[in-house]
């Protein structure tokens, strides 16, 4: 079984997102926070315009962590949104 995925690199990539949320606070705290990921990626249809105001945080975490054959169990990271992470 294949997947493009690269665990390994999970702890650097939360270290990016911990960058740009102290890069966010030092500047002033002066916009709102939101994903990075583009409308088309939405749920719901419409047009995005918060995100122009807003300080866009890239969270590209995606990946299979671990996989377990033997006890059926996958552990992925399922992604959050900045409001939790302000409070972390």
């Amino acid at each position: 079984m294949k997947f493009y995925s690269a665990p390994l690199l999970h702890t650097k990539r939360v270290e990016g997102i911990t960058a740009q949320i102290k890069k966010w606070k030092s500047d002033g705290l002066k916009t709102r926070l939101c994903t990075a990921r583009g409308g088309w990626q939405s749920i719901s249809p419409g047009m995005r315009t918060y995100k122009q105001h807003s300080t866009q945080i890239s969270v590209n975490l995606f990946d299979i962590l671990s996989l377990d054959t033997e006890y059926d169990s996958l552990h992925t990271f399922s992604p959050s949104n900045p409001a939790r992470w302000l409070h972390a």
